[in-house]
């Protein structure tokens, strides 16, 4: 049974995807949020193309806040703190390609490779330095030179930047750039908006509330968990204003 029904997520609900995965190291976490979903099973998602995932994840960000999000950053040119509304609609790219069987031919150089996928992208995330030997060693298949087969490492960094290009075209969903213009400096620029990390940072603030929430009120009436959390939100808001009066 998914925790996640038919696109709505109660507060019994929030906390039981919170608690099943809350444990759980990256990139598994936000696999099995979307195995809750009804996505798939978590090993069958994480072969997906990192831009489908997202489109999957948005999916879920949308029952859990909405159609728009709020995002916090700062203006990079004078500091001011912005928040920026995005209307998730407007931040859905097109589709990924097929997440195998990509070739690309660069100067001479021949590179078969697969979209970069949860797993890949997983395995780059604690690296000191650059990530792009590891990803490119989870993606590239296949490497030629003319007619002599070769190794990724031998591959130019031209060459390289060509393939992170044609990935980026595949899977045009796994980097979001929003336009950014900050009303103090007017200086402009392009924001990176991650939505696995902007759903797992809503999820973990949203279940700390609703315990909060239960151990006011079971404090203040003596009800249960289950009780507390079979009010509706704004009913369980006015008995939490009665409570501290």
């Amino acid at each position: 049974m998914t925790a996640i029904r038919g696109g709505t997520l109660d507060a019994a609900g929030l906390l039981d995807v919170w608690e099943r995965t809350s444990d759980l190291a990256r990139p598994w976490r936000e696999l099995a949020i979307l195995e809750l979903s009804g996505a798939g099973a978590a090993e069958e998602v994480a072969r997906l193309p990192v831009g489908t995932r997202d489109g999957l994840v948005l999916d879920v960000l949308e029952v859990v806040v909405g159609p728009g999000v709020e995002a916090d950053m700062s203006c990079p040119a004078c500091g001011e703190h912005l928040e920026v509304r995005l209307d998730l609609d407007r931040v859905r790219l097109p589709g990924s390609a097929p997440a195998v069987g990509h070739e690309i031919t660069v100067d001479g150089w021949s590179v078969h490779f697969r979209l970069p996928d949860s797993l890949a992208v997983g395995a780059c995330r604690d690296v000191d330095g650059d990530p792009e030997p590891i990803l490119l060693e989870r993606c590239v298949e296949r490497v030629r030179h003319g007619d002599e087969p070769a190794d990724i490492d031998g591959v130019p960094a031209a060459v390289r930047r060509a393939i992170a290009a044609r990935m980026a075209e595949l899977d045009p969903q796994a980097e979001i750039l929003i336009d950014v213009a900050c009303p103090t400096c007017e200086q402009r620029w392009p924001a990176l908006f991650d939505p696995v990390d902007f759903l797992l940072r809503v999820l973990d603030d949203r279940a700390r509330h609703v315990l909060l929430e239960v151990d006011q009120l079971a404090r203040a009436y003596g009800w249960r968990e289950v009780d507390v959390l079979a009010l509706p939100p704004r009913r369980r808001q006015h008995y939490l204003e009665l409570a501290t009066q």
